[in-house]
């Protein structure tokens, strides 16, 4: 059957960029630091400080990296694939020299180890749960059954227009006051 086909394929695309982005993450992980330091992979931080429950105050080290605001990173002391004492930071400001960081918890003893000095690494979030789960509700949700999986097939005729629907829309547009573009 052609659905379950695109459904198949849908499950090997998610598990295959699950690989290909954990892969190019490890990558770069398993880099020297010098490298990564160099190249701007890898961002020198001198002092780590905790800004209320959820924030971070990063002061940066002297290399220019690629990092920016919107960017989630980890930080380490130097091996990220062995022990990562921030995950899943994200850079909500950065200023001339410093970083604001928003994590979802911080735990104190990892904090202080990485206090006075560590490094920040790209880092990343496994989505792939999430993914797995939306393709199991539309492969058994009538809804996913009868318009996603048709739809994502070619299958699925939206060439037509409920007229009564539209016809009701449009005139409740226009009880509102909209005009021609605004319905």
């Amino acid at each position: 059957m052609e659905l379950r086909r695109v459904l198949t394929e849908l499950r090997k695309f998610v598990e295959d960029e699950h690989r290909a982005n954990y892969e190019k993450l490890y990558e770069v992980w398993e880099k020297p630091l010098t490298q990564k330091l160099t190249k701007g992979e890898s961002q020198q931080i001198r002092y780590v400080r905790k800004e209320g429950q959820n924030h971070l105050l990063v002061t940066l080290g002297q290399n220019e990296s690629r990092f920016r605001e919107g960017d989630m990173i980890c930080l380490h002391l130097g091996e990220p694939s062995k022990k990562r004492h921030v995950q899943q930071g994200t850079i909500e400001a950065e200023n001339e020299d410093e970083w604001l960081v928003r994590v979802h918890q911080i735990d104190d003893e990892n904090l202080q180890e990485i206090i006075s000095g560590c490094y920040a690494d790209p880092d990343t979030m496994d989505l792939k749960p999430f993914y797995d789960k939306a393709l199991d509700e539309i492969a058994e949700s009538k809804r996913g059954r009868e318009i996603v999986l048709p739809l994502l097939a070619g299958k699925l005729d939206t060439g037509f227009i409920f007229e009564d629907d539209y016809d009701e829309a449009a005139d409740f547009a226009e009880e509102c006051g909209l005009n021609e573009h605004q319905a």
